[in-house]
C-alpha cells in the first residue's frame, strides 16, 4: 500500500470488526457508477485497497485478538481466522 497507507479498523461492542486499508489518492473511475467501471479500473482499485470484516474475540490473558472473517476483498480469507 506504499509508504503512507490510510485506513481504519473498528470494533463494535457486540463483537464485530471491520478493517479497511488503502493507498492514498487512488484516482477516480471514468464513470460515477461503480458497476460501469472498466476491468482495468476494477483491477487498479482492488490492487490499492484491502478490506475485511467479521466477528472478533479477545483473549485477555494471552493478549490475542482473533478476527473471524465473514467478508473480504481477498476471498481466500473468508471463513478463516486472522
Amino acid at each position: 500500500m506504499g509508504e503512507r497507507p490510510v485506513g481504519i479498523i473498528m470494533y463494535t461492542p457486540d463483537g464485530y470488526m471491520s478493517a479497511q486499508l488503502m493507498r492514498p489518492n487512488p484516482g477516480h473511475f471514468a464513470s460515477r457508477d461503480w458497476f460501469k467501471a472498466t476491468p482495468e479500473e476494477y483491477g487498479r482499485a482492488a490492487s490499492s485497497y484491502f478490506a475485511y470484516a467479521g466477528a472478533f474475540q479477545v483473549e485477555g490473558e494471552k493478549k490475542i485478538v482473533t478476527h473471524f472473517v465473514l467478508v473480504s476483498l481477498f476471498p481466500n480469507w473468508i471463513g478463516q481466522k486472522q
